[in-house]
C-alpha cells in the first residue's frame, strides 16, 4: 500500500460512500432493527444479545428462538452442547467459540437484561453508564459493546446513546487507520497508550476527520459509522479482503449455510 495521505482521504471517502449507498457497513444491525419493532422489552433486549453473542443475524435469531433469558446456565449449556455442530459464530466473536464460553456470555447478559437494563433504560442513562454496566458481561468486548448500545440508540428509543467518539481505548484498528490520515500523530496514535491526553487527541482527530469529510467530500458520517469504516477501509488497504458489498455477501453465505444446517 503506497498511497499518499491525500490519496487515503480521497479513497476513504469513495470507499465509505460506496458502502453507505448499498446499506453497509452494518446491514445486519438494520435487519435486527426490523425484528425489534415488537415484543416485550425483555424479549427485545434478549434478541439484541443473541445477535451480539455470535455476531450473525441468522444464528442470533436461532438462539433467540431456542433459548429463554431466564432458562439459566444449565439449560443453556445443555442445548448448546447438543447443537454445537450446527452453531456458527463470526470470527469477530472467537472469544466465545466453546459451549462453555458462549454460555457464560449469554448467562451474564441475561442477568444484565433482568437486573441492570430496566433501570438504565427507564432513566435514560448516558452512554458511559451503559458502557460501564455492560463491562460486567464476560466475553463481551469493546467491538460488540459498541454495537449493542448502537442497537439501543437506534431501535429502543434511547436517543441519548448516540456514540460521540470512536471508543479509543482498546481500539487498535481505528487508531491505526487514523495514523494513515494524520501521519504526524502516528507515534501518539500507535504507541501513546490509553492515557487521558492520548484519548483526548484521538477524540479530537476523529471529530476533525468527520468534519473534513463532510466539508470536502460531502460525506455524512456519525461517530459509529466513522469508527466502523476506519476498520473496514484499513482492512481493504492492508489485506485487500474488504470491499463494498462484502458484508452483504457474508450475510447471504451465512444464511444459506445455516438454512442447510437448520432445515426446520
Amino acid at each position: 500500500m503506497n498511497f499518499t495521505t491525500e490519496q487515503h482521504w480521497q479513497h476513504f471517502a469513495e470507499f465509505s460512500q460506496l458502502k453507505l449507498d448499498i446499506g453497509e457497513p452494518t446491514p445486519h444491525l438494520q435487519m435486527l432493527g426490523t425484528f425489534l419493532k415488537s415484543g416485550s422489552l425483555e424479549r427485545r433486549l434478549w434478541r439484541v444479545g443473541c445477535y451480539a453473542a455470535v455476531y450473525n443475524i441468522t444464528m442470533g435469531e436461532i438462539l433467540w428462538d431456542s433459548l429463554e433469558p431466564r432458562a439459566g446456565p444449565a439449560k443453556t449449556i445443555a442445548w448448546l452442547r447438543q447443537e454445537w455442530p450446527r452453531i456458527k459464530i463470526h470470527t469477530m466473536r472467537r472469544c466465545v467459540r466453546t459451549p462453555e464460553k458462549l454460555t457464560t456470555f449469554l448467562s451474564d447478559y441475561a442477568v444484565w437484561v433482568q437486573e441492570e437494563a430496566p433501570r438504565l433504560l427507564a432513566t435514560y442513562a448516558d452512554y458511559e453508564a451503559f458502557w460501564d454496566s455492560l463491562e460486567r458481561v464476560k466475553y463481551l468486548g469493546r467491538y460488540i459493546a459498541i454495537r449493542i448500545i448502537e442497537a439501543f440508540y437506534r431501535y429502543l428509543g434511547q436517543s441519548q446513546l448516540a456514540l460521540r467518539d470512536i471508543r479509543a481505548i482498546g481500539g487498535w484498528s481505528p487508531r491505526r487507520m487514523l495514523a494513515y490520515l494524520f501521519p504526524a500523530e502516528e507515534n501518539a496514535l500507535l504507541h501513546g497508550g490509553n492515557g487521558p491526553s492520548t484519548v483526548a487527541l484521538i477524540d479530537h482527530l476523529a471529530d476533525e476527520a468527520i468534519t473534513r469529510f463532510h466539508a470536502d467530500y460531502d460525506l455524512q458520517l456519525t461517530h459509529f459509522l466513522f469508527a466502523t469504516l476506519l476498520c473496514e477501509y484499513r482492512e481493504a488497504c492492508e489485506s485487500g479482503k474488504r470491499y463494498p458489498g462484502r458484508t452483504h455477501d457474508e450475510q447471504l453465505q451465512q444464511y444459506y449455510e445455516l438454512a442447510a444446517l437448520w432445515p426446520e
